[in-house]
């Protein structure tokens, strides 16, 4: 504390804090704090071995110097256990390290001492931004189950067209390098007054068009080199059924492999030169078909249309388009939007965001947030190229070179000609291939089967006896209780060495699982009723866990019986089936 101007120790707040802090937070592994005035509380709270990191921020240098000279924290400093921070940006790296994110949902700043109690703007702006750094490292885990099944489910339904079709690999091997600009089109409301530029450079420049944005593209006589498509919906599909005759013949689309077949099928109806490209996810890897490389950082199409520009080595990328926020009538889409201009207008509360420029503020919402934050984590990394931002409207997006779009257009000077001609794999090779992927995925079906039994095995045992503690007194139901805990200790000992097979369907709902099971794991039971409620709730998550894991791999076998027929008929067309015959067995 404060007194005529020097710093005073306050052994009687010192002694009420401690107490408090070993009460509340006697199991948790990472603790947070607003400043670092009490030295002796750091040094008291790292005699817990339960506190595996103490995270503390301290913008006042001149204290921090005097706090650490007068007592030795350097061990706990050279084994991490203290982490000392001067400004908040330096805590960005642990929104995405273990444990923190893990115990994200335990997350409280605490204020050191009352010393800090007039800093209350600095203390709300420190924690509003560790609470939405973790916000968006837990958006990034993903949700929905459903989501990745459904990804599986058309991975898998695709693999026959992937295969007969060149891949990524190749496209690098025949055009990385070639060329040195590209514009990367999106679709926000302030494309449309780019188009007539566009229109007049498109020979001078490779144009890489999202999926939405090139039926308007070609509607406005602009014909894209690339068209790019990333998600799984069937509403996205559509954007392909169009009939645009020959202009688009020399267009490559390029599509992660797990679109909606209808996406394939109205190009394979129009003859389309199209690339299907796995995605940097487990299941992929698990089938692991090495003549198709993977492709990262694909969160939205803008994603990975720069992902693919960044591997082909343009020097040079310019985004119109990309205005991650509404115009300023409420517009979310340009005027020529298969959807409509209002689309999205009122599909999402509204945020305002740093407008374009920089001054002056534009209403966003939270996925267009998400989603340029994405791209400022991209872009962060990117020292071979020059990133534009010629949209001239929506939202500002950190790191991107804002810049007219008439003037990149004066740079532009390329000879397209006609882009090298992709192959696909010889006829051996995409036997052998297709070959491989059935043996994986009957594989995957098998371990399916198996993966549920040992879940109705565990489920079985623990369930009954689980009911019955209802039924025995305190001290009888501590005991069995804590048999039980042995027991789910077990499950999870058996459960954390699973097949990869099955990690893309459930890591999304395991890793918000573990973050709600650790609110749980910190509580500090005071009683033997304590413990026994403790106990009770542990075992319970873990039995609605099994149940909902259950139906999820339930489902993933059914799914994978579905999705290989395409690629089973591939693979007996080709005379190959009495290899189907043998890996169905």
């Amino acid at each position: 504390m404060a007194e005529n101007g020097s710093l005073v120790f306050d052994y009687e707040e010192f002694e009420e804090r401690l107490k408090e802090f070993k009460e509340k937070y006697l199991l948790y592994p990472v603790l947070y704090f607003y400043g670092i005035s009490n030295a002796f509380m750091i040094e008291n709270l790292l005699q817990n071995p339960y506190h595996c990191h103490l995270v503390i921020y301290e913008r006042d240098l001149a204290l921090l110097y005097v706090v650490l000279s007068n007592i030795d924290l350097s061990t706990a400093l050279a084994q991490k256990r203290l982490l000392i921070f001067n400004e908040v940006s330096q805590m960005e790296y642990i929104f995405e390290t273990q444990p923190f994110l893990a115990y994200s949902r335990t997350y409280f700043l605490e204020l050191m001492s009352d010393f800090y109690a007039t800093e209350q703007k600095e203390i709300l702006a420190s924690n509003s931004f560790l609470m939405e750094g973790f916000k968006k490292s837990i958006l990034k885990q993903g949700n929905d189950p459903k989501d990745a099944l459904q990804g599986i489910r058309q991975y898998v339904y695709n693999l026959a067209s992937m295969i007969k079709n060149p891949s990524l690999k190749e496209l690098l091997a025949k055009r990385k390098a070639k060329f040195k600009s590209c514009v990367i089109v999106s679709t926000g409301p302030s494309l449309t007054k780019q188009l007539p530029l566009l229109k007049e450079v498109q020979e001078k420049v490779i144009i890489f068009a999202a999926d939405s944005a090139y039926p308007i593209l070609m509607q406005n006589d602009i014909v894209p080199d690339y068209v790019c498509m990333v998600e799984r919906t069937d509403f996205t599909a559509e954007f392909f059924k169009h009939d645009f005759g020959d202009k688009d013949k020399k267009t490559t689309f390029l599509l992660a492999s797990l679109v909606h077949p209808n996406a394939v099928e109205y190009l394979e109806k129009r003859g389309r030169d199209y690339v299907l490209i796995p995605k940097h996810l487990n299941f992929a890897q698990y089938v692991d078909l090495k003549a198709f490389a993977l492709l990262s950082s694909a969160v939205s199409v803008a994603h990975m249309a720069l992902a693919i520009a960044l591997e082909l080595e343009f020097k040079e990328l310019v985004f119109i388009g990309q205005d991650l926020a509404y115009n300023d009538v409420g517009y979310s889409h340009p005027k020529d939007y298969q959807h409509s201009a209002n689309f999205e207008s009122e599909a999402y509360e509204k945020v305002k965001v740093v407008a374009y420029g920089g001054e002056g503020f534009v209403n966003s919402h939270e996925i267009w947030i998400f989603f340029r934050q994405i791209l400022e984590d991209l872009i962060k990394y990117v020292v071979s190229a020059k990133i534009y931002n010629a949209t001239e409207g929506g939202a500002r997006i950190e790191g991107m070179i804002e810049k007219p779009f008439s003037e990149c257009c004066k740079d532009f000077s390329e000879n397209k000609q006609n882009l090298e001609k992709l192959q696909p794999l010889s006829e051996d090779k995409q036997k052998e291939y297709a070959l491989k992927a059935y043996a994986k995925v009957k594989k995957a079906f098998k371990e399916c089967v198996g993966f549920q039994a040992m879940l109705r095995a565990y489920y079985e045992d623990i369930e009954p006896e689980f009911l019955r503690l209802n039924t025995l007194d305190l001290e009888e139901g501590a005991s069995a209780s804590f048999s039980l805990v042995l027991k789910v200790d077990q499950f999870r000992d058996e459960f954390s060495v699973i097949s990869s097979v099955f990690y893309e369907l459930i890591h999304a709902f395991f890793a918000h699982f573990c973050m709600n099971l650790n609110k749980i794991l910190v509580l500090n039971p005071l009683t033997k009723e304590d413990f026994f409620n403790k106990n009770v709730l542990y075992i319970k998550e873990h039995l609605d866990f099994m149940q909902s894991i259950f139906g999820f791999v339930k489902a993933q076998e059914e799914t994978l019986k579905f999705a290989i027929t395409p690629l089973e008929n591939a693979l007996k067309a080709k005379g190959l089936s009495k290899y189907v015959e043998r890996l169905s067995q």
